[in-house]
C-alpha cells in the first residue's frame, strides 16, 4: 500500500497510528512557510506573472502575440506583445 501512494503522488505516508501527530506537525510547518513564502514575491515573479496573465488573456480573446528576443541579457523590456 505504501508503494501505490507514493506511486500515486504521495509524499508522506502514515504506516502506524503513533506517526499521525508528526505528520499534521509536519504540515502545518509546511503551511506556516507557504505562507511566509507567498507574502514575499519578488518583483521578477510578479511581472512574470503579469506576463504569463497578459498573454493568456490575449489568447482567450483571439488577439495575435508576438514574441522579441531581448538583445543583451537582463534586458528589462518586454519579451511579449499582446
Amino acid at each position: 500500500m505504501v508503494a501505490q501512494a507514493f506511486a500515486l503522488g504521495a509524499t508522506a505516508v502514515v504506516s502506524r497510528p503513533r506517526e499521525i501527530i508528526f505528520k499534521l506537525a509536519q504540515i502545518e510547518v509546511a503551511e506556516k512557510a507557504a505562507l511566509t513564502d507567498f507574502a514575499i514575491t519578488s518583483r521578477e515573479i510578479a511581472d512574470g506573472a503579469a506576463a504569463f496573465a497578459s498573454m493568456f488573456s490575449a489568447a482567450q480573446g483571439g488577439k495575435l502575440i508576438t514574441f522579441q528576443t531581448p538583445s543583451a541579457p537582463h534586458q528589462e523590456s518586454s519579451i511579449a506583445s499582446c
